[in-house]
C-alpha cells in the first residue's frame, strides 16, 4: 500500500467490503489504514474492527479524540482502555489533559475526572522535582524540569498555564489587578509599557524559563485578554474598592482587638480611631467612604467592648490608661500597615513574613494520589495519597 492511489482503492474497498487482494486482519491491525477508513467514513462503529494493538496505539487514540471530541462517551471508552492496557505515566498526563481541555470547553461533569486527574500527575511531577532540590538551583517554578522530561506541548501549554495562573492569582493572595496597581499608578502607564511586555517580564523574573516558552507561545497569555479589558475599564473604581473594603477591615480590627484586650471599661473608639488617622494623614479617605466621620453624617457616639453598643463618651482612668495606649499602639501598627500599599495585604501576614499562598489553598484541598516516576527506567515506583491544592 505504499501508492496512494493503492491505499486509497483498497479504502474503498474495505468500507464496500469489495473483495481485496490482501488479508483483511493485516489491514485492521494496521494504525495508519484504519485511521483513513474512520476519517473517510466518520463512523466511530469502525473502531470495533480494529486490533487491540490498532487500540493501544497512541497517536491512533490521540487522533479519535480529536475526530470525536463532541462524543463523550466514545472518547471516553478509548481513552480509558488505553490508560488500562498501558503503564505510561506521561501518555496517561497527556490524554487526561486533552480530556481535560474538553471538559473546560464544555462544562461535562463526566470529563471533570480527567481534569482532576491531569492536576495528579502534575503534583505528581512536582513531587518528584521537589525532591531534586538539592541538585537544581535558581530554576524559579521548576519550568526548566518538565521540559527537560517531556516535548509534549500539550503537557508544556498546561504546566505553563498552571504556572500563569499561580504566578498571577497565587503571590500573596493577590490577583492580577492588584499586581497592576501595585506596578503601575494608572493603566496608561501600562500600556506605554505594553500589557504583553509586562507580564513577560514579570514572569521572567520569577522563572526565565517558563517566560522563554510564553513568548513562543503568547496564545497562553490571551485568556488574561478579558480580565485586563475589565481592569482597565474599573482602574478608578478598584481604589475606591480597595479603600472601603480596608475602612472594614479597620473596623473589624478594632472591635476585635477590644473584645480580646480591653477591660470592661468605656472608651470612646472613634475619637480614638480619629486621632489615629488624622495622624497618619489618612483622615481624607476616612472622610470620603465613611459616614461615621463625613461631617454631613457625624454623630457622637463610641463603642464599648461588647462590639458595637454606644454608650455616651467617657475616659479610662489613671489605671486602666495603660489599655488604652496598648490599644492606640496597635491599631496605629495594624492601619499604617494595612494603608502601605494601593492594594490589600493584610498586615498579619506581612509581619509573619511567609507565603500566604501556601497556607490559604491549604485549607482546600482534595486526596490525590502522588506517583514516584523513575523516568530513566520508565517505571512507577510507588503511589500513596496526599492532600492537593485545588486544583485550576
Amino acid at each position: 500500500m505504499n501508492d496512494k492511489n493503492d491505499n486509497k482503492k483498497y479504502i474503498f474497498d474495505y468500507i464496500n467490503a469489495n473483495e481485496l487482494p490482501c488479508d483483511v486482519e493485516s489491514l485492521e491491525n494496521d494504525p495508519l489504514f484504519m485511521a483513513d477508513v474512520i476519517r473517510l467514513t466518520r463512523d466511530k462503529k469502525m473502531y470495533r474492527l480494529c486490533s487491540e494493538d490498532v487500540k493501544n496505539d497512541y497517536d491512533f487514540v490521540k487522533f479519535l479524540i480529536s475526530m470525536f471530541r463532541t462524543d463523550n462517551l466514545f472518547i471516553m471508552e478509548i481513552v480509558d482502555n488505553y490508560i488500562k492496557n498501558n503503564n505510561n505515566f506521561l501518555e496517561e498526563m497527556e490524554l487526561n489533559i486533552l480530556m481535560s481541555n474538553i471538559f473546560d470547553e464544555t462544562k461535562d461533569s463526566e470529563l471533570e475526572q480527567y481534569k482532576f486527574n491531569a492536576y495528579c500527575s502534575y503534583m505528581s511531577l512536582m513531587f518528584n522535582f521537589e525532591q531534586l532540590s538539592v541538585e537544581y538551583e535558581d530554576l524559579g517554578k521548576g519550568f526548566y524540569l518538565f521540559s527537560k522530561i517531556t516535548q509534549s506541548k500539550v503537557i508544556l501549554d498546561y504546566i505553563a498555564r498552571i504556572m500563569i495562573g499561580e504566578i498571577f492569582y497565587d503571590t500573596y493572595s493577590n490577583n492580577i489587578e492588584e499586581l497592576l496597581h501595585i506596578n503601575f499608578s494608572d493603566f496608561s502607564e501600562l500600556e506605554k509599557r505594553g500589557v504583553t511586555n509586562f507580564l513577560l517580564s514579570y514572569i521572567d523574573s520569577l522563572d526565565p524559563f517558563l517566560s522563554n516558552y510564553i513568548s513562543r507561545n503568547l496564545w497562553l497569555l490571551k485568556e488574561y485578554d478579558k480580565k485586563i479589558s475589565y481592569i482597565k475599564k474599573n482602574w478608578h473604581n478598584y481604589t475606591n474598592r480597595v479603600n472601603r473594603e480596608k475602612i472594614d477591615m479597620v473596623y473589624d480590627e478594632m472591635y476585635n482587638y477590644a473584645s480580646n484586650n480591653m477591660p470592661l471599661s468605656i472608651m470612646d473608639y472613634q475619637e480614638i480611631l480619629k486621632n489615629i488617622i488624622t495622624k497618619l494623614g489618612l483622615l481624607d479617605i476616612f472622610e470620603r467612604y465613611d459616614n461615621n466621620f463625613n461631617p454631613n453624617h457625624r454623630e457622637d457616639t463610641s463603642f464599648d467592648n461588647n462590639l458595637g453598643k454606644t454608650e455616651p463618651s467617657l475616659y479610662l482612668d489613671n489605671k486602666s490608661s495603660i489599655y488604652e495606649k496598648k490599644y492606640i499602639a496597635h491599631m496605629t501598627w495594624y492601619i499604617q500597615e494595612l494603608f502601605r500599599y494601593s492594594v490589600i495585604v493584610d498586615p498579619y501576614d506581612m509581619e509573619k513574613e511567609e507565603d500566604t499562598t501556601f497556607k490559604k489553598n491549604k485549607e482546600k484541598n482534595k486526596q490525590c494520589t502522588i506517583i514516584e516516576y523513575d523516568f530513566k527506567a520508565k517505571k512507577v515506583l510507588k503511589k500513596y495519597s496526599v492532600k492537593k491544592k485545588k486544583y485550576q
